[in-house]
């Protein structure tokens, strides 16, 4: 609501009063007298003294006329006190309170002319002040509780009613002495009183006219309604053309046409106009059209139909029956398509067909009673489209293609309707984003809702050697042309880069900023030559009022505390060369010459949180956005800030628009929650209810919110509620975790999916079940709307949409749609679709995406569902409006074989979508099968097949699979980030060899192998350790085994070795396992050390290197080549690339015994116990070290006895 200040007198009764103010002649006329006059309220007395008399007034009352000073005196009754005194004085526009001691007081003032008025209030002590209400010449009233007010006490809500306004009418009342006043409807307004008296304006903004609609509820044919605007929108008033078209094999009843007034239910009078068309006057209310339609008899055998299809373009064509064997014209194309010229037509849509000319003479060109359609060919034509709202600078604006979006930077209503600037689901905001084109500095997009006329944000971005000049649609400044803060209403969303103008050499600028909402006018930049005095531009900037506010000069800062200049002063050098030196406009109360500050501060307190945050200043009453929350809160939720810390003031959300006067401190808000759990930047959801909080907080939030943040799901949960709305998108990182969220949504509204909008981030592991009824457009499994850069990775939709909606649909199994402007894609990767898309009325659907409007690519995925009932029409297997796919299979077709297509070379290639299919799969018969594949009507079998296959010929046998992607684990890097939870990988130890020379290797994994046929480990022997295993006092290790095992455990560390082959020695290579490959394996992450039972050590894997130096040398032995085990005698690093490597297992002492020697037992079943019995070894690096007899290492040893190469030695 826009806020404008009222004028108590019109300009030119302000200019009539300054004129007779400084005519001599009238001047002259005046008598230098006047009187004051006293009203009086409760008991008391006034006196008022002049000139050495004093005259006395216990009630209402006019003084004497005198002229010069006189003395005004207030005395309450007993019992009494003065509660409040106002003032108007001879010269004065409005009333102002003045301040008198309670217990009474005086006032000196010198009288010019005419008369001073004051109103005095003596009350009983304690009783409330009460301030007048004040209309500014607007028929309104003032209540109070109901009860219709001219005077109201400090802190109570005041309702305004106006009385002009009509039902159709926007009216703004404002005031200088109150902000800010609330509208509850057209004609109801409130405010809470301050300690002053206010006066109140009201002026109409402007009118809204209602539009309606027309709704045709024929069938077996239709009724085409022509003008309105590009939404179907009618003006009452407006004459309305109506045609009616009957479907293939159906023809219209004469007669039958009828249109009914919604409203009322009353018919409308049609009018024929005798050339197949009927006209009616729209009424002030929506309409229902209607026409009957009958079935034709079948084409006779001698003949045959032409169906003539507009193929992009617009208007209708009634089917052509020629007779076989004789020569007919086709008809006259009568279809139209803006930007394109008809060229003839074709039997196929793409032009790869037959081609005739337009009324070209035609002989049985079908068969007998067959129908043929011939598609419009169109070529495309070189002129601009001017944009209905500014048809005055059309600017440089692409010819629209609403039937070839993929080649067109724009797309029309109903083809990609997430861009339609008025479409619901894009909830009527359009957003300017500032490029700052060469300059410095960050500028926040500014967001408009339709219709909403204000002002750009005010640049801040700066240029050294430039001054800003204003904005331009284009870089270069051949776009259209915008200045500062320009009012502006824009149509769509539009990017405004700033334009410099470069300093002439030696100089420096002056730019003058008024610095108070309140004041008007414009200065222009000065130039100054570095060196030169010069006077500063006389200051043009007034007080919108002319009488309250004076200016004073100029500061360096906005609040004065930085240099001041005062207006016209003459200065050197005030800025470098280059550069542009703001000065702020100073102003200060007219009556008391106080100075007025035009900014003021909000503090930001934790209250309780963690972090810091810098205060915020603003203009004062000037509309201004708070800055996002950075407190965090261990346990706690940010729920928005509020005026007082235990949340009883005044509430605001996070980064919400206010208006300011006056400092004040905002607390932080928090919610502690169990339910949704937050420890620094992560959020943990653990039930529905912390689901909940979740999307509440997005709703209360602006989009970003979660920028930056993690949430995790820690449960499986059902939920009915969802995420993200229209600029308040999630746009953080979503992780399931490998839990599953079940959906339960009813709806009839556009953007049905678990999170409805999402701005850039990322969703994994998470798996969507459940169910999505709807009757609307863009359900989806997990993301209605997509705008920024988005992912989608390691993810299963189970979902089943059920949708009731005739016609398109524009639903996706994993996303609805996908924002068409620059800089916006979407990556799925890794994911099955495995639900059900369910609907046989419906059209227009996508197996992963709706439709896509800009860049999206989907890798290692498969579309399975369990069952499809929506129709083939215009629908498409992974995605409508084309997408690059890669290593992606289907066990069914969603396509018509017209706007989207199989694809196959020779049938040895996957099938994949017409334009989409980036790398072929090639059919390997020997390793994967086919299962047939229905395309387009029931009962059609078409050739080529659809494969049951994962990526590598991993079979789908209706069990949940994800996708394998392909990990690689390095022997000497941190492979924590590699390692994803659920994830179905084919996985590689790179640079790893396991050696099959008959010893022992250690092995951890971080997957389970429940079999080890056709795996690396296929012929090995493994063991674990036993939790018996000890070290004893004495420093004796026993390490006790498992028999030979079958299978492993992800997470626990093993011993595996081969049998050694006689022909190892002579040609290793051949045996030993280089990047061991392990294929089609769910990661897991879950630590399983074998820790042993009496504490005294543990069996530990590791997937990063370990280094081994002084700090741990004495606790961690390994075990080496030959059986042995050892301590390291110098550091093992990843530098010196001798870290224990990754997916191997170490034995770890926490306490200071050493292991001196070692047993290891292995109990293998039909073999007696083996017990070696042996001293600890060394590896090679390992010889030379020596220890006390207590084991620790010596690198300096004095005289005594110690051990050297597992003896005991004597040094002497």
């Amino acid at each position: 609501m826009r806020q404008k200040p009222f004028r108590l007198f019109s300009r030119a009764a302000l200019a009539l009063l300054m004129m007779l103010l400084t005519t001599t002649s009238a001047w002259a006329q005046f008598n230098f007298s006047g009187n004051v006059k006293v009203n009086i309220n409760g008991s008391g007395t006034v006196t008022v003294t002049h000139g050495g008399v004093t005259e006395n007034f216990s009630a209402n009352g006019t003084s004497s006329r005198f002229s010069g000073n006189y003395t005004i005196q207030f005395l309450p009754a007993s019992g009494y006190e003065v509660n409040k005194v106002t003032f108007k004085g001879a010269t004065s526009l409005s009333t102002t309170n003045i301040a008198v001691n309670r217990n009474g007081g005086s006032y000196n003032r010198n009288l010019d002319l005419g008369t001073d008025e004051y109103t005095v209030y003596f009350d009983e002590p304690g009783a409330a002040s009460f301030y007048t209400l004040t209309s500014d010449g607007a028929s309104m009233t003032f209540s109070v509780g109901g009860q219709t007010v001219t005077t109201a006490e400090e802190g109570q809500r005041v309702d305004i009613t106006l009385s002009e306004p009509a039902g159709n009418e926007y009216w703004v009342v404002s005031s200088l002495d109150v902000s800010p006043i609330t509208q509850d409807d057209a004609n109801h307004f409130h405010f809470t009183m301050p300690a002053r008296d206010v006066t109140v304006g009201a002026n109409k903004w402007g009118t809204v006219t209602t539009r309606f609609n027309i709704t045709d509820n024929s069938t077996h044919g239709h009724v085409n309604a022509s003008g309105g605007d590009e939404n179907g929108l009618y003006d009452g008033g407006e004459t309305v053309t109506l045609t009616v078209v009957p479907d293939a094999g159906y023809e219209y009843v004469d007669g039958s046409l009828s249109a009914t007034n919604l409203v009322t239910n009353e018919a409308i009078a049609l009018t024929d106009q005798g050339d197949g068309t009927w006209t009616f006057t729209m009424p002030t209310a929506s309409v229902a059209v209607s026409a009957n339609f009958t079935a034709i008899d079948p084409i006779a055998p001698d003949s045959y139909t032409v169906h003539f299809n507009a193929n992009g373009g617009t208007g209708t064509m009634a089917d052509q029956t020629l007779t076989l064997g004789d020569e007919n014209p086709l008809s006259p194309c009568t279809f139209t398509r803006l930007g394109f010229d008809f060229t003839g037509w074709n039997t196929k849509a793409d032009g790869s067909g037959t081609s005739y000319a337009d009324g070209e003479k035609v002989t049985d060109i079908a068969a007998s009673g067959q129908t043929i359609t011939l598609y419009a060919k169109w070529t495309k034509i070189d002129v601009p489209i001017i944009d209905p709202i500014d048809p005055i600078d059309p600017g440089d604006i692409p010819i629209i293609d609403p039937h070839d979006p993929g080649d067109d930077p724009f797309v029309g209503p109903g083809v990609n309707p997430g861009d339609d600037p008025f479409d619901p689901g894009d909830g009527f905001n359009n957003t300017v984003h500032f490029n700052a084109n060469g300059g410095t500095g960050t500028m926040a997009d500014q967001t408009f809702a339709i219709f909403d006329e204000k002002p750009l944000s005010p640049c801040t971005f700066t240029r050294t050697g430039y001054r800003f000049a204003g904005w331009n649609t284009q870089a270069d400044g051949n776009g259209k042309a915008y200045t500062d803060q320009q009012n502006i209403d824009p149509v769509g969303n539009m990017t405004l880069y700033a334009q410099w103008t470069a300093l002439p050499a030696n100089t420096y600028y002056v730019h003058f900023d008024k610095n108070y909402y309140g004041a008007k006018g414009t200065m222009e930049d000065q130039m100054f030559t570095v060196g030169v005095a010069q006077a500063l531009t006389a200051n043009a900037f007034t007080d919108e009022l002319l009488v309250t506010v004076s200016f004073s000069g100029w500061n360096t800062k906005a609040d004065g505390s930085g240099i001041s200049y005062s207006n016209k002063q003459v200065v050197t050098d005030i800025a470098a060369e280059g550069q542009i030196i703001t000065l702020y406009a100073q102003w200060e109360d007219l009556s008391t010459h106080i100075p007025i500050n035009m900014s003021c501060t909000v503090h930001f307190d934790a209250n309780g949180g963690t972090g810091t945050m810098t205060d915020q200043s603003f203009e004062s009453g000037a509309e201004n956005h708070l800055k996002a929350n950075t407190f965090t809160r261990d346990g706690y939720i940010f729920t928005g800030w509020n005026t007082k810390a235990d949340g009883t003031g005044t509430a605001y959300a996070d980064q919400e628009d206010i208006i300011m006067i006056g400092n004040f401190t905002l607390y932080a808000q928090w919610q502690q929650s169990t339910d949704l759990n937050v420890s620094g930047n992560t959020y943990t959801i653990h039930t529905a209810t912390g689901w909940s909080v979740f999307c509440d907080l997005l709703a209360d939030n602006d989009k970003g919110y979660f920028s930056g943040k993690t949430v995790k799901l820690g449960n499986n949960i059902t939920v009915s509620s969802m995420a993200g709305s229209k600029d308040h998108e999630f746009t953080g990182t979503f992780n399931g975790q490998g839990n599953t969220l079940t959906v339960d949504y009813t709806t009839s509204t556009d953007n049905a999916a678990p999170f409805r909008y999402v701005d850039g981030g990322t969703i994994e592991n998470l798996i969507v079940e459940g169910t999505i009824t709807t009757s609307a457009k863009y359900a989806a499994g997990f993301i209605a709307y997509q705008y920024g850069v988005v992912s989608i990775r390691n993810c299963r939709s189970s979902v089943t949409i059920n949708s009731s909606t005739e016609g398109d649909g524009t639903h996706g199994g994993f996303v609805g749609q996908t924002h068409s402007s620059d800089g916006h894609s979407i990556t799925i990767e890794g994911c099955l679709f495995d639900g059900k898309l369910l609907g046989n009325k419906t059209t227009r659907c996508g197996g992963f995406i709706g439709w896509r409007g800009k860049t999206a690519t989907i890798r290692n995925s498969l579309f399975a569902p369990t069952e499809v009932t929506v129709l083939n029409t215009e629908s498409a297997t992974f995605s409508r409006n084309k997408v690059d796919t890669y290593n992606c299979y289907y066990t069914n077709y969603l396509c018509d074989d017209t706007h989207y297509k199989p694809y196959l070379n020779d049938g040895n290639v996957s099938p994949a979508l017409w334009n989409n299919g980036i790398e072929a799969y090639v059919y390997t018969p020997a390793t994967e099968s086919f299962v047939p594949a229905n395309v387009g009507a029931a009962g059609t079998t078409y050739s080529v097949s659809g494969i049951t296959a994962y990526a590598s010929g991993l079979k789908y046998d209706g069990k949940f699979y994800m996708v394998k992607a392909n990990v690689s684990l390095a022997n000497n890097a941190d492979n924590s980030a590699a390692i994803v939870n659920k994830q179905v990988a084919d996985v590689t130890l790179s640079d790893r060899t396991l050696y099959k020379d008959g010893y022992w290797n250690t092995l951890v994994l971080p997957f389970a192998i429940s079999d080890f046929t056709g795996t690396p480990l296929e012929d090995a022997t493994v063991k674990e350790l036993l939790t018996t295993s000890n070290l004893d006092n004495n420093g004796t290790l026993t390490l006790n085994f498992s028999d030979a095992l079958t299978a492993i455990e992800a997470g626990k560390p093993y011993i595996v070795k081969w049998s050694k082959d006689a022909g190892y020695d002579a040609n290793p290579s051949n045996y030993d396992l280089v990047n061991p490959v392990f294929t089609g394996v769910t990661i897991d992450n879950t630590n399983r050390d074998v820790n042993f039972t009496d504490g005294s050590g543990s069996f530990k894997g590791t997937y990063a290197p370990l280094e081994i130096t002084d700090a741990n040398r004495s606790k961690v032995l390994l075990l080496s080549g030959g059986n042995k085990l050892g301590y390291a005698k110098t550091d093992r690093t990843i530098a010196n690339k001798k870290a224990l490597g990754t997916c191997r297992a170490y034995f770890y002492f926490p306490g200071s015994q050493t292991a001196r020697s070692f047993v290891m037992n292995f109990e293998e079943e039909g073999t007696p116990t083996g017990v070696g019995h042996t001293e600890i070894t060394e590896s090679t690096e390992m010889a030379d070290a020596i220890y006390d007899l207590q084991g620790r290492r010596i690198e300096k040893p004095k005289k005594g006895l110690y051990i050297h190469g597992g003896k005991k030695v004597l040094v002497h």
